[in-house]
Parts: structure tokens; C-alpha cells; sequence
């Protein structure tokens, strides 16, 4: 529930009882009122280790990079779902056979965010 407006009336009195009129506006929504969005692009994350002399030491680096997303060889012409960190979600394998998993990672992929505050219904503001 969302309270869209609210109105708290003046003081009155009826039969020796001081009482304010309280009036709220409450909109229903089922899915919430938080934003969600799916985590797509035309890009992904790529890892790329090489190995760089530090202070004369050769250590392994691994640089995080941006990797066009190719479609039958082709650049993707629509954003392509990507997983939590940053990959493409492929539905099917090298050979066509779905891959169960992807279903899990779609749900991970759409991404919270609170645009609105939580209050707890009992401390409005109706002063």
C-alpha cells in the first residue's frame, strides 16, 4: 500500500468529545512500489589474465574489460540479459539443450531499487 495524500482536520467537538477527522488516500498496488529493472546490455564483463613485472616481481593480473555481445556472429541489435556479475545469461548449450539454470539467474538479473522509503504504518507523519 502507498498513501497518496493524506488530511488531518482541525479540532471538534461533539457530545463533550475533542477528536480530529483523519482522512488518507491508500493505493493498492500487488507488485510493490520499489523500481525493478532487468540488468541487460550490449556489453559484458570479460576477464583477461596477463602476467606484468610489479617492482621486479612477474605476478598474474586479471583485468575486468568490456566484450561486445556477438548474436549468430553479429553484434546483438537489443540489450541481452545479463547475469549478477555483469555476463551474458546463455539459455542453451553449444548443442541446443536448454541450460536449467538460466531461470535462476533471470531472477537474480532484475535488479531492486528502493525509490521510495519504508514506513511503518503507525508512525505517520499527521501532525
Amino acid at each position: 500500500c502507498r498513501i497518496k495524500s493524506r488530511q488531518l482536520s482541525g479540532w471538534q467537538n461533539e457530545n463533550d468529545v475533542d477528536f480530529r477527522v483523519l482522512t488518507l488516500e491508500i493505493h493498492i498496488r500487488g507488485q510493490g512500489w520499489q523500481k525493478q529493472l532487468l540488468n541487460r546490455g550490449f556489453y559484458e564483463l570479460a576477464e583477461k589474465k596477463t602476467k606484468k613485472t610489479i617492482n621486479g616481481v612477474e605476478k598474474v593480473v586479471t583485468e575486468i574489460y568490456r566484450k561486445q555481445i556477438m548474436v549468430d556472429g553479429k553484434p546483438a541489435v537489443e540489450p541481452q540479459l545479463l547475469d549478477i556479475n555483469g555476463k551474458l545469461i546463455k539459455f542453451r548449450d553449444e548443442k541446443g539443450k536448454p541450460i536449467p539454470e538460466a531461470q535462476e539467474k533471470v531472477k537474480e538479473a532484475v535488479l531492486d531499487f528502493k525509490i521510495r522509503g519504508i514506513k511503518d504504518f503507525s508512525r505517520l507523519p499527521l501532525k
